[in-house]
């Protein structure tokens, strides 16, 4: 089992001009996202990276969650059990197993 902070996460971006935050269901910080450049200036360009970053990571509890159901009904099915794999490897990479 994974020990993640619990979802739902959401992004918060009142914390800093510069940046967006991610916070748990239990309103703790579980990331920032910068919308700096590679040169450290604020774009465009880096603020749309740094936000679909940060709602990419947000969506991450859900994300997880749902493969894990679709892996169980696809094994419980004995469907594609090469797409199980990699979604058994993936879940697994998500919960830190090496």
């Amino acid at each position: 089992m994974s020990k993640h902070t619990p979802g739902p996460w959401a992004e918060d971006h009142r914390a800093n001009v510069a940046s967006v935050s991610i916070r748990g269901a239990n309103k703790f910080a579980v990331c920032a996202c910068k919308y700096k450049g590679p040169d450290g200036r604020t774009t465009g360009d880096s603020i749309a990276e740094g936000k679909a970053n940060a709602r990419l990571i947000a969506a991450a509890p859900d994300l997880l969650a749902m493969l894990q159901e679709i892996a169980t009904c696809l094994q419980e099915r004995d469907i594609e059990p090469g797409l199980v794999k990699q979604a058994r490897a993936a879940i697994a990479k998500a919960e830190g197993a090496s």
